[in-house]
């Protein structure tokens, strides 16, 4: 969560998601971030029209004015082992050496 009136409060809030990813990943959990921010939830407000993600999250946690959530990081044990792809088994479409 972070304080509209920071200008680095979205950086900030990632980089501690990111630094709780990893540690995680040290305990033998596995993580999941969940985007939020800037999203449209499938629950409608009393207009009648879908509220954003933050609206949902300030009504169902309480949030004061000013807070506002970057992400979810769920957290748990992992159903199955990933192995990490090889070079050879990336989609070349995606890869750019040297420019875009």
């Amino acid at each position: 969560m972070g304080q509209l009136a920071s200008h680095a409060w979205v950086e900030d809030a990632s980089l501690a998601l990111f630094a709780m990813m990893l540690q995680a990943e040290e305990l033998g959990l596995g993580s999941c971030w969940v985007q939020v921010r800037h999203m449209v939830s499938d629950t409608l407000g009393k207009d009648g029209q879908p509220l954003t993600s933050h609206q949902y999250l300030q009504q169902l946690l309480d949030l004061p004015e000013g807070v506002e959530v970057e992400a979810i990081l769920a957290l748990g044990h992992p159903a199955r082992e990933l192995r990490p792809r090889t070079l050879e088994e990336a989609r070349p479409e995606r890869i750019h050496w040297g420019k875009y």
